[in-house]
């Protein structure tokens, strides 16, 4: 009842979204918030200042501490989906969010439009925001505006980006590999495999966007019609 009116949108979108999981620890980047919520900036970080004692934001993960009572989940299966879960959590997000050991970067580089530890131990230490690309769980839970950026850049559909991101994924582990900026890596990958689509393309695209919904909207109008004069095939 005390939070603010972008509080209490943003709390009710963390513990509802597609991305929460049983152990409610889950990747969600800034960017994802502010296309989804339109909270964004200053607001956006005034909202999650009023969330500390519930939910706790790093590196673009967040961690909502009582995901397990709020979704009503309980048992011993979940108990053990939660720990694989867990087992998929990189160490360093686990070691911030339980044990507040956090990276520090230059002031310099810090932007307070992104995740801190401030949520986690009221310190004043600030994440840089560059990291969201660099661990390998960028390809392992593409988020879907990435994709669409790849197919309206590439030449290749969404299945395809995923494809590439898992053959990627097992190109890294068969090699011990590791990539400074996976995001950069996929798209040099997609654009060697499937070439720039051309503007025509995008033009093209845009067209058959606009004919299917156009068609959608004039079916439903007729079943509609139907429905309301009650004609039978």
């Amino acid at each position: 009842m005390n939070l603010s009116d972008n509080g209490q949108k943003l709390f009710l979108y963390l513990i509802t979204n597609q991305r929460i999981n049983l152990c409610g620890i889950y990747r969600l980047p800034d960017r994802v918030i502010n296309f989804d919520t339109r909270i964004k900036g200053e607001k956006l970080q005034k909202a999650k200042s009023e969330l500390l004692e519930k939910v706790f934001f790093y590196d673009g993960w967040v961690y909502v501490k009582n995901a397990q009572i709020l979704g009503g989940y309980k048992g011993e299966k979940n108990e053990v989906a939660i720990k694989q879960e867990m087992a998929d959590i990189p160490e360093n997000v686990k070691n911030c969010l339980f044990k507040g050991i956090c990276p520090r970067v230059s002031e310099k580089e810090d932007r307070v439009s992104e995740v801190s530890d401030t949520s986690i131990n009221h310190k004043s230490e600030i994440i840089n925001h560059k990291s969201e690309y660099s661990s390998v769980d960028f390809l392992k839970n593409l988020p879907q505006e990435e994709i669409d950026e790849f197919v309206k850049k590439f030449n290749v559909t969404p299945a395809g980006v995923k494809r590439k991101a898992d053959d990627l994924i097992d190109w890294c582990e068969a090699n011990g590999k590791k990539k400074k900026n996976y995001k950069a890596f996929l798209r040099n990958a997609l654009r060697k495999d499937f070439g720039d689509r051309p503007p025509e393309d995008e033009e093209k695209m845009a067209r058959i966007k606009e004919t299917q919904m156009k068609y959608q909207g004039s079916s439903e109008f007729a079943k509609g019609l139907k429905d309301k004069m009650q004609i039978k095939k």
